[in-house]
């Protein structure tokens, strides 16, 4: 994913045609700022959860969700 990232961001800079579309790269590096610190947030917060908790609520959703697609399926 990021070598085709880098591969579109360095198709953008270099051959951008007249009829291409602008990119506000601002706006680009905010969501990615934004989306790193999210991600790390909620990577500490799942392992500190898994230090405290067991694997058995994640069973039971899994589990649940398994049967509430199949459900959907049959329909």
């Amino acid at each position: 994913m990021l070598a085709a990232g880098g591969l579109k961001i360095f198709e953008a800079f270099h051959h951008h045609g007249a009829d291409a579309a602008r990119e506000n790269w601002g706006m680009v590096l905010l969501a990615t700022a934004i989306s790193a610190v999210v991600s790390f947030i909620a990577v500490k917060w799942l392992l500190r959860y898994i230090q405290t908790h067991t694997f058995n609520l994640f069973g039971w959703y899994r589990i649940a969700l398994a049967i509430a697609i199949f459900l959907l399926l049959l329909r």
